[in-house]
């Protein structure tokens, strides 16, 4: 096991838009804690930008004369000093949808909330200088109802993959600088929906994966590429046979010219589910992985890596599911094994080692708790009434695959997940691989959860780490929400909303705080 240190550091950030008033020596560790009133959980967003430090936003409830919304924005370093709090005006009634580091700048993408139901929808587009350390934005109109299913940046240019109502999608690719957009449809698809955008940085394309319906039982897949100005640059259909299934969650590992790698997972078709994303049901719809690769604008290679194949992670399906499934795919033809559905899983993220990729995604259920209700007969006698009540979605295992630099599986391993309980669907541990082994972690109940594999071998234990807090004799009252993620170097940072129990403070013996720490593996 590696050693492994904690460095957290301290800020005090008034929902009033004070500067930090606490001054620490240097030499000292320094927390990022903030006490969070009632209703502002999950308000607080974080942008990374490696070595050039940290921002920390969010949305305040004051308004401006003009109607625009006040957002507070905090710049760090890397050794997480506050350097300034800054006032950004944004339209009303925004979410936040993601953030993109590219160039020198950060591009956060905000849309209109779902609170607006009539009129005209509409984006944000602010952009961060990080040399100039200045902001600009830009705004422009979308259809009210339409879904944002991915954006990349190239140059000044930023790519918006919009579903439409009535199965239509574009791409609208936006001038940072000057605000002007170029819409490209997507129109020679018949219920067509876009599963994801990227940059092909080695032509200065962008890359859109679309799916639609071919048939009544058949998914069309077709990737495109677009030039910065919005006007078409190739387009690939992919020959895929496998009825009652549908490739999904495209993600593209590397790219080179018109050579093009994907990774992704393949679905069992539910109602409703021709060209819809992950499925966020009950019931599992996922067998495995594939691998494709795009070379000259041809398809050369799809290969499929079924979860019930692998040999290391058994222990992520219930064994009587599991041995079912195994008797069932046992009995069909080898020209048509079909897919058997065992798992939901998020979508996965590629990481570079050794020449090689390693794939991982989360594994989840949905999570449902039992209330009662006391109710009356006519009589006047109580009885008691049952109920289930959705409570989120319980993620329970990392799946993580390796494979060579041309698609072909190597290792299969996994990582279990305990007490990580969330309403969004995304990935909650962190994989961070190096020449010899990947490190993975995650976070719950106040303790940072860690081990280090290499392949398909587990090298250790699981070790846990308590997360520093402000006062020694906080407790944990609760899950909450935590992520880890890779800041710079071998520096990550720990963050998210904790309810605190200490009685030695009379006033708050429970409290929610939002947090940040910084972490060094070692």
């Amino acid at each position: 096991m590696r050693n492994r240190i904690i460095f957290a550091l301290f800020f005090l950030l008034y929902l009033t838009g004070n500067q930090s008033v606490e001054a620490q020596n240097s030499n000292k560790n320094r927390l990022i804690r903030l006490e969070v009133p009632n209703g502002t959980a999950e308000n607080f967003h974080l942008a990374p930008m490696r070595q050039n430090g940290l921002l920390v936003f969010y949305e305040t409830n004051k308004l401006n004369a003009d109607g625009t919304r006040l957002w507070y924005f905090a710049l760090f370093d890397a050794e997480m000093k506050q350097k300034w709090l800054h006032q950004v005006a944004l339209s009303d009634k925004l979410y936040f949808v993601g953030q993109k580091l590219s160039g020198g700048a950060v591009y956060l993408v905000f849309k209109n909330s779902a609170r607006i139901k009539k009129g005209t929808g509409y984006y944000d587009i602010l952009v961060y200088n990080i040399k100039k350390q200045t902001f600009r934005s830009v705004k422009g109109s979308l259809p009210l109802k339409v879904e944002i299913a991915g954006f990349a940046v190239q140059d000044k240019e930023l790519a918006l993959g919009l579903n439409l109502g009535d199965h239509k999608a574009d791409l609208l690719v936006v001038n940072t600088i000057s605000g002007n957009i170029k819409a490209s449809h997507l129109n020679d698809l018949q219920d067509v929906a876009v599963d994801g955008v990227f940059r092909n940085g080695s032509n200065k394309t962008f890359v859109v994966v679309a799916s639609s319906r071919d048939a009544k039982s058949a998914v069309k897949h077709v990737i495109y590429s677009f030039h910065t100005n919005g006007s078409p640059a190739g387009k690939v259909d992919i020959t895929y046979f496998e009825p009652m299934t549908r490739l999904d969650n495209f993600v593209l590992a590397d790219a080179s010219g018109q050579q093009m790698k994907f990774f992704g997972a393949y679905h069992l078709m539910t109602r409703g589910g021709f060209v819809s994303g992950n499925n966020a049901g009950d019931d599992p719809n996922t067998e495995g992985l594939f691998y494709l690769s795009i070379e000259n604008g041809k398809q050369k290679a799809l290969r499929y890596f079924s979860f019930m194949d692998f040999k290391n992670i058994q222990g992520t399906f219930l064994q009587s599911d599991f041995h079912k499934a195994k008797i069932k795919k046992s009995k069909t033809s080898n020209e048509l094994p079909g897919t058997v559905s065992l798992l939901n899983i998020t979508r996965p993220e590629i990481y570079h080692q050794n020449k090689g990729y390693v794939v991982a995604v989360n594994a989840y259920v949905a999570y449902y708790k039992t209330e009662s209700h006391m109710d009356y007969d006519f009589y006047g006698n109580i009885y008691p009434t049952d109920y289930r009540v959705f409570a989120g979605y319980r993620f329970y295992d990392v799946i993580l695959a390796g494979f060579t630099g041309d698609g072909k599986i190597i290792w299969d391993n996994d990582f279990p997940m305990n007490n990580i309980l969330s309403y969004k669907i995304e990935n909650k541990a962190l994989v961070y691989p190096d020449s010899s082994a990947i490190t993975l972690a995650y976070v719950t109940a106040g303790q940072i959860v860690t081990q280090d594999i290499s392949g398909s071998r587990k090298l250790d234990p699981l070790e846990k780490v308590n997360i520093a807090s402000r006062y020694t004799r906080d407790r944990p009252a609760g899950g909450g929400t935590n992520k880890i993620i890779h800041w710079y170097g071998n520096y990550f940072l720990v963050y998210g909303y904790q309810q605190l129990k200490n009685r030695a403070l009379q006033n708050q013996p429970l409290r929610t705080v939002f947090y940040i720490n910084k972490v060094a593996f070692q």
